[in-house]
């Protein structure tokens, strides 16, 4: 894990010296182990590393071909390196490290763009090839690692956050109208935009090259889990569950995979308990990191200690306090761009806790958009049984709502779920899939950003994305059209944003098992009815791990990752609109103006 950069310039770049202070100064806290930089007159390439494998400085980047010809700055980890090496050392390849890094310049070196389909890992990472002036970049096909990127009339940069290249000077530093829309709309920004104008996130499952002569950029997609979800099995649930066992244990001991000790994050919810699991089968008194909370609504800290205790592992707890305004605000600052998900805020303090002990953790990130966990697949389940009431019925059970308690002892009150709910029954499974996360709608948004921007809103509204991937998985069961529009939303610009930015922050490499390449295409392609049964419970994960987990774990019911706050917010139906409307007056109010985009 690391933080990369790098420039191109179609002439000479320009006090290279400063350029190099910044952008270190900027990734330092992704890679606090070690920076370097390697330059020539039209290109200067970037690294902050967070040593995991080969901890020698041999391994440091940027880092040089054989031939000197090439050079690679890499985010994140390839766990079948050592695979991938046999291979090339029987084409010829001669390697002078034990890094994956070498192994994957080397793959480049080979087979060019076809490496990708060999990686099994989450990856970003950029060559450039000193010879022809091209360079070659790729994001791994969920979206574990970020990679952002301009490209002007004599400029291409590229980095790992998008604020570091906004502040480098490079470019006009202007909020994207497009972006901010997305973010008031839905807590995130979809891919491939960002907070910035001109500055964008390279796709999940997507390459580009980069011209240092012409400047013409291209991209292009190598992986979708459509292909998979499209290709469906006959299989029984025995046979399912089996191989859903053995192919999440591989998953996790190839995660386990590291030149540094690796802990767990444990919730006590089924995901994260069942990575642990699999993990102290071959890790003994392997350390868990739990966040702990006095109000018993948010604390999971009991389960965390039941699964410690069933596998032996060395439990730390995290006794988070409620988030003040000041935690509040300085966890906004700290975050590249803007992401108005509640966890965070208890995410970012965990992993600051469990870097004193370990440099990285496995997670269950993933299980829900996979096997379908959100109560969100529920409710469109529930829509369907109700689909026989007439407008009207659900406008009067919606305003039954308002006289429910805006506040509640659950993480979400029942209110806001209740209003959300009877407010979808006119319309159809995408919309309101869509509805349920929707932060600000598009009124709520030109009465925020202004009247002049009421066309923008309309022409960029997310809704629009969301039925763009859906129509692409029209041929599927609705359940998995709302699964694949959550991995190419949600999942990879939410989830996976959060882990990201809160864990680098600290220097944490977090792994997730549940994204494992060969795992998601099998699940994906398994029958759907194996996957909705007793109303989307992961009924098939809790099968297939029955043995390794306590009966208080394997029964316990879904419970998200939130954190209690401090702040007065009895003004909304949900804490996530609170975080976006401080997140906005932060970051956003008054930096932006319209100019007819």
């Amino acid at each position: 894990m690391c933080g990369i950069a790098g420039v191109i310039h179609r002439g000479q770049i320009k006090d290279t010296g400063s350029l190099t202070a910044h952008f270190l100064s900027g990734l330092r806290h992704r890679g606090p182990d070690y920076e370097w930089s390697l330059q020539g007159d039209n290109y200067l390439l970037m690294h902050t590393r967070l040593s995991i494998i080969d901890l020698t400085p041999a391994a440091h980047q940027p880092f040089e071909s054989n031939d000197g010809n090439y050079i690679i700055v890499f985010n994140g980890e390839i766990y079948n390196y050592r695979d991938i090496r046999k291979k090339l050392e029987g084409q010829g390849c001669v390697f002078k490290t034990h890094s994956d890094t070498e192994v994957l310049i080397q793959g480049f070196i080979t087979w060019k763009e076809k490496v990708l389909d060999e990686l099994d890992g989450m990856f970003a990472f950029a060559i450039f090839d000193k010879s022809t002036g091209k360079l070659f970049a790729a994001r791994d096909r969920v979206g574990k690692k970020p990679l952002f990127y301009c490209l002007t009339n004599d400029i291409f940069c590229f980095a790992s956050e998008s604020d570091v290249i906004a502040d480098s000077g490079l470019i006009a530093k202007r909020l994207s109208l497009p972006g901010v829309n997305s973010f008031l709309a839905i807590g995130y920004i979809l891919s491939p935009g960002s907070l910035y104008e001109n500055i964008f996130q390279l796709n999940p499952g997507e390459y580009l090259w980069m011209d240092g002569k012409d400047f013409n950029l291209r991209t292009k997609p190598y992986w979708d889990i459509l292909n998979s979800y499209q290709s469906k099995i006959a299989i029984t649930e025995n046979e399912a569950t089996e191989q859903i066992s053995l192919l999440l244990k591989q998953a996790v001991r190839k995660r386990l995979t590291a030149d540094v000790e690796i802990g767990v994050f444990l919730s006590g919810g089924i995901d994260s308990s069942i990575v642990a699991a699999i993990a102290a089968e071959g890790h003994p008194n392997i350390k868990a990191f739990t966040a702990g909370f006095a109000d018993a609504a948010f604390d999971e800290n009991k389960y965390a200690a039941i699964l410690s205790k069933h596998i032996s592992a060395e439990h730390y707890t995290y006794n988070m306090p409620s988030v003040n305004t000041g935690a509040l605000i300085q966890t906004i600052d700290e975050t590249d761009g803007v992401l108005a998900d509640t966890s965070i805020l208890a995410m970012n303090p965990l992993a600051k806790f469990t870097r004193q002990y370990v440099k990285a953790v496995l997670s269950g990130d993933g299980a829900d958009e996979l096997f379908g966990g959100y109560a969100t697949y529920r409710a469109f389940h529930y829509k369907s049984k109700l689909s026989f009431m007439p407008p009207v019925a659900w406008n009067a059970l919606r305003k039954l709502g308002k006289v429910l308690p805006a506040q509640s002892s659950s993480k979400v009150s029942l209110n806001y779920k209740w209003d959300k709910f009877f407010s979808s029954g006119t319309m159809d499974d995408v919309e309101a899939h869509y509805h349920y996360r929707e932060h600000h709608s598009v009124q709520e948004r030109i009465a925020i950003m202004g009247a002049e921007c009421k066309e923008l809103i309309m022409d960029n509204d997310p809704l629009i994305k969301f039925r763009k991937y859906g129509v692409q998985a029209k041929g599927l069961n609705v359940f998995e059209q709302l699964l694949y529009i959550d991995f190419k939303t949600w999942l990879p610009d939410d989830i996976l944003v959060k882990t990201d930015r809160s864990s680098m922050q600290w220097g944490l490499e977090v792994r997730s098992p549940f994204l494992d390449k060969q795992l998601l295409e099998f699940v994906a392609s398994l029958p759907v009815t194996l996957k909705s049964v007793n109303s989307f419970d992961k009924t098939l994960l809790r099968k297939a791990f029955k043995p390794l987990l306590p009966e208080p774990i394997l029964k316990r019911k879904k419970s998200g990752f939130n954190v209690p706050l401090e702040m007065d917010t009895k003004n909304y139906l949900s804490e996530y609109k609170f975080l976006n409307d401080s997140i906005y007056k932060r970051k956003i109010d008054g930096k932006y103006s319209y100019t007819g985009l």
